[in-house]
C-alpha cells in the first residue's frame, strides 16, 4: 500500500490527479471525460519514472547528462566567442589600414 500511495502522490504532483487515479486502477469521477491513450500514459510514466526509483543512480545519470550537455554548450559558445574576437581583430586591422591609406591620400 505504501508504494502505491507513493506512486500516486508522485504521479499527481508531476502530472495530474486524474492520471494518478487512472494509473493506480481507480475508476475516477466520470472516467469517460478523461480519455488518455496508452502512448500518452507511457510518455508520462517515462517522465515520472526517475522520481520512482529507489536507487539514486538514474537521477545521477540524468544529472550527468544535463551537465555534459551544458558543458558542450559552453564549449560551443567559447568557440563562437573566439571566432568573433578573431573577426574583430581583423576588422580593427582593416580599419587601421584604411585610416592610414586615407591619411596618405589626403596628404
Amino acid at each position: 500500500y505504501s508504494f502505491r500511495s507513493y506512486f500516486f502522490g508522485k504521479a499527481a504532483d508531476i502530472h495530474r490527479e486524474g492520471y494518478a487515479h487512472k494509473m493506480v486502477g481507480h475508476g475516477g469521477y466520470l472516467p469517460q471525460y478523461d480519455r488518455m491513450n496508452d502512448e500518452k500514459k507511457i510518455d508520462w510514466f517515462i517522465k515520472l519514472e526517475p522520481d520512482l526509483t529507489i536507487s539514486d543512480e538514474e537521477r545521477q545519470n540524468l544529472a550527468i547528462k544535463k551537465l555534459e550537455k551544458e558543458k558542450e554548450e559552453r564549449e560551443s559558445l567559447r568557440s563562437e566567442l573566439s571566432k568573433v574576437r578573431e573577426d574583430l581583430e581583423k576588422v580593427k586591422q582593416w580599419r587601421e589600414i584604411s585610416l592610414k591609406f586615407e591619411k596618405k591620400n589626403n596628404s
